[in-house]
């Protein structure tokens, strides 16, 4: 099983895939972020052919190390994420 992991952008999210060992990951080609129902669509088949078993987000910080507008928009697309791929 492998782990995906997103860097979500306004315009764009990046991609990253584990190895089935979960030892190292590498880039795939970035999802247009709009609009969202086709990028949750990319993203089921792109977890159902390679066995996605946990997706993690990236959340930025401000360079004082506090949370910030971007990590609340990031937390925002998490849990709708979640509302929509119910399964991980």
């Amino acid at each position: 099983m492998r782990i995906l992991a997103l860097d979500h952008g306004t315009v764009r999210i990046g991609v990253a895939l584990s190895d089935s060992l979960r030892i190292l990951a590498s880039p795939r080609e970035f999802l247009p972020a709009e609009p969202f129902a086709e990028l949750v669509e990319k993203l089921k088949a792109l977890i159902r052919t390679e066995e996605v078993e946990l997706i993690l987000i990236g959340l930025p910080r401000n360079l004082d190390g506090t949370y910030g507008e971007a990590a609340a928009k990031v937390r925002a697309f998490a849990a709708v994420l979640r509302q929509r791929l119910p399964d991980l």
